[in-house]
């Protein structure tokens, strides 16, 4: 079926990384919250395992959102150089409901920034690790 948008992730995509995302934290024994957005923020696919923190819920979601709003990329290399700036960190999270937390990292195919995932659990090593498994794990 054809699309009057611009290329963004199929619900297939978004499915299968949500899936990757999932078997990667349960390997780490972690209960988190997945966020998976289209190239415009929009939430595609979600979930919050078992014994995932609330404040998971939306901090997935955020970090997903930042890395497609400041054009794809991970919103732990974005946190490093931008720690110089707090009025710009807190704007973000202020006026746009987005953060610099690690564990928001982009999905690029092809050059084209179809979309991100976010992932929120315990600590940042681990959403970030969850979250680049969960991306090499639906490029192989």
């Amino acid at each position: 079926m054809s699309s009057p948008y611009s290329p963004s992730l199929s619900a297939s995509t978004a499915s299968v990384l949500l899936s990757a995302a999932e078997k990667a934290a349960a390997a780490r024994g972690i209960a988190c919250s997945i966020s998976i957005v289209d190239g415009s923020g929009q939430l595609c696919a979600f979930l919050r395992m078992d014994g995932a923190a609330l404040a998971g819920i939306k901090l997935s979601l955020s970090k997903a959102r930042c890395s497609v709003a400041v054009g794809g990329h991970s919103t732990a290399a974005l946190a490093g150089q931008l720690a110089s700036d707090p009025a710009l960190v807190v704007g973000l999270a202020v006026g746009g409901g987005l953060t610099l937390l690690p564990g928001g990292e982009p999905l690029h195919r092809d050059g084209v920034l179809l979309g991100a995932i976010g992932v929120s659990g315990v600590a940042a090593d681990s959403d970030v690790a969850i979250a680049t498994d969960a991306l090499v794990a639906t490029t192989t």
